[in-house]
């Protein structure tokens, strides 16, 4: 093989990591915002159970995880089953599915922040308080997923269209 096609190969190589990495992160930006939007819808159904089904926490929070689905719902279903299985409090059973998920997820720490104070929270007062607790986070994680969605598909193309921009400008640079 010549040296010339040698180097186009890599042209095309670094193109295509570049595009790659662009489109990886416009994926992600995406996906912060289905996770808020499925922790919404999560901490709505858990809401619910609270306030009508009076149902146990650690169950509540397992039909949340169902509705939730995805990492949000994982997230929620290790929540449950730290509070049922090993017996601990909302919040500690938050902290250690959330340090065990956070790196996979694409929500970041400042998004769920809201759910962090209502574990710390969840469990402590009657009823209606834990519902208006609830019903509070969830109304703070639409109010994050709506300032993200008008900027999330723009944020995603930009993404994309940099990162194979990149890609192309190293490509000319290797050729």
């Amino acid at each position: 093989m010549s040296p010339f096609a040698l180097r186009l190969w890599g042209s095309v190589l670094v193109a295509a990591a570049g595009a790659g990495g662009g489109a990886e992160a416009a994926w992600r930006t995406r996906r912060r915002l289905a996770e808020l939007r499925a922790l919404e819808a999560g901490l709505r159904v858990l809401g619910s159970e609270v306030a009508f089904a009076v149902t146990p926490l650690p169950a509540a929070l397992a039909r949340a995880a169902r509705v939730a689905g995805g990492g949000a719902g994982d997230l929620l279903a290790a929540v449950g089953e730290g509070l049922e299985r090993r017996g601990l409090g909302p919040e500690t059973a938050w902290r250690e599915a959330w340090a065990a998920r956070r790196g996979r997820m694409a929500v970041r720490g400042e998004d769920v922040e809201a759910v962090e104070e209502l574990m710390a929270s969840l469990g402590r007062s009657h009823r209606e308080d834990q519902t208006a607790h609830v019903a509070r986070a969830a109304e703070r994680l639409a109010s994050v997923a709506a300032r993200l969605a008008p900027e999330a598909e723009r944020l995603a193309r930009v993404q994309g269209a940099l990162g194979l921009l990149g890609g192309l400008a190293a490509a000319i640079l290797v050729l």
